[in-house]
């Protein structure tokens, strides 16, 4: 029996009294109720039941929250500042470039124009007819006529020989052309020009996740330089590529799965090189996933759409001549283009035993830049891995393997100039002031030769 006035004492556990439960929990430290309550509560502690040392420990944690996210949005705020100011630098530089070439091709066709005295009188017109030449022409003439038109090939039933070349670059013409009151050329060196500049752009911005403002901005001025950056002015494909290339592992290096699938789906309609960008994006997601295909995400299936250039062309040519590989028929019987893997061997062969000053010194400047880039391109994979380090490999070796039986490695020196990674490291290297200098003073000088040759009318890639 129990006395009346007195309550019960709660039993715990093996019939242990509740105030014995709690004072034996506080020798061994186990949790009371209140404190359970505050650990079940995942760390919030109530105004009445924490400590003066607890508040200050929770106040300085909040604090310490409060300024890693500001440290993040200064670091953010100063990468996008720079990214600007470095956008505008980049920009400046191409419309300095733009303005030397013009002028510096201008200064070289009024000289030409001086032996000629038939044809004695300067103009606007003429002078930017001299931008076409070689597959200048046959762009400008895809974009007006289509692939089609037989009017300018080598003969009677010929015309299929316009399909070596890709269908991007004339079909941006052709859209151009109309608000330019039907001018192709004009059209031609929009494209062209607009292309360099985004590319310009793009590759400042790649290059700014690799390195530093300074290494950055010198990618983009050495590969503005180089010696066959000519063919970034004049209607030739190479910007358009290069631009497609470098924004499409641009928004895969930033996870943008669906831009950098759509940025390869055009590199892919803008040169027959167009899968090494797929090559690298696929790469890349692989490198994101580390290394795992099981880890993929369904959002990286994205980069599936870059393959579907290339399916895009040869199913026009399938329903337009009834033959989807057209275009290598084309290369094999326009230029003798086809798989020569030992066209190596043979432009060594003429460089070691020359019959001819000319064969050497034609294949000399072709195999100085093929073991140039082969040389860069394993400080690239050293550097960058291999998404870009196969990007590199792949293009260098289309080259090499499918040049004309009738002329090895022909265009090298301008197939070269879009492998972008190797003017990345190119770019880190300028550091150096010495090499700075030194690449400045050779390029300019090698664009100068380049463009005097190709405003001449002689081959020069």
């Amino acid at each position: 029996m129990r006395k009346k006035g007195v309550k019960p004492v709660r039993e715990t556990g093996a019939g242990k009294p509740h105030a014995e439960f709690d004072e034996r929990s506080q020798e061994t430290g186990m949790a009371t109720g209140a404190e359970a309550s505050g650990e079940r509560q995942e760390g919030r502690i109530h105004p009445g039941a924490c400590s003066h040392g607890a508040c200050v420990r929770l106040y300085f944690k909040c604090f310490q929250g409060f300024m890693n996210r500001f440290k993040y949005f200064r670091k953010m705020v100063s990468q996008r500042i720079n990214s600007i100011r470095g956008t505008r630098k980049v920009i400046l530089i191409f419309v300095v470039w733009v303005t030397f070439l013009l002028l510096f091709s201008f200064f070289i066709y009024a000289i030409g124009q001086s032996y000629r005295p038939e044809t004695s009188r300067i103009s606007g017109e003429e002078f930017f007819r001299n931008f076409i030449h070689y597959d200048a022409g046959w762009y400008i003439t895809i974009a007006r006529y289509g692939y089609a038109y037989s009017g300018f090939y080598r003969g009677p039933g010929l015309a299929y020989l316009s399909t070596a070349y890709w269908p991007l670059y004339p079909f941006l013409t052709r859209i151009l052309s109309y608000p330019m009151a039907g001018n192709y050329i004009a059209a031609a060196l929009a494209v062209s020009w607009l292309s360099m500049l985004f590319a310009l752009i793009y590759l400042f911005k790649l290059a700014m996740i690799y390195t530093n403002e300074d290494s950055s901005f010198r990618t983009c001025l050495f590969i503005l330089l180089f010696p066959t950056a000519c063919f970034f002015l004049v209607p030739y494909s190479e910007s358009l590529f290069l631009l497609c290339a470098v924004a499409s592992f641009y928004h895969a290096r930033r996870s943008s799965w669906i831009l950098a699938g759509i940025w390869g789906y055009l590199a892919c309609l803008a040169r027959p090189v167009g899968p090494a960008i797929f090559v690298a994006i696929f790469l890349e997601a692989l490198r994101q996933s580390g290394w795992r295909i099981s880890q993929l995400r369904p959002r990286m299936a994205a980069v599936l759409l870059a393959p579907l250039g290339l399916v895009t062309y040869i199913a026009y040519l399938q329903w337009r001549f009834g033959d989807f590989l057209y275009f290598i028929k084309a290369q094999r019987e326009g230029w003798q283009a086809g798989f020569h893997p030992w066209g190596l061997f043979l432009a060594s062969k003429y460089v070691l035993m020359p019959e001819r000053f000319v064969e050497f010194g034609r294949y000399f400047y072709l195999l100085f830049f093929l073991f140039l880039f082969a040389f860069l391109l394993a400080f690239v994979f050293k550097r960058y891995g291999y998404p870009l380090g196969f990007f590199g490999v792949i293009c260098l070796a289309m080259s090499l393997l499918t040049s004309p039986s009738n002329a090895l490695l022909q265009s090298m020196n301008r197939h070269v100039v879009v492998i972008f990674p190797a003017f990345m490291i190119l770019g880190s290297w300028g550091r150096n002031r010495d090499f700075e200098r030194l690449y400045i003073f050779a390029g300019t000088l090698g664009l100068a030769i380049f463009t005097t040759i190709y405003i001449l009318n002689f081959f020069s890639g």
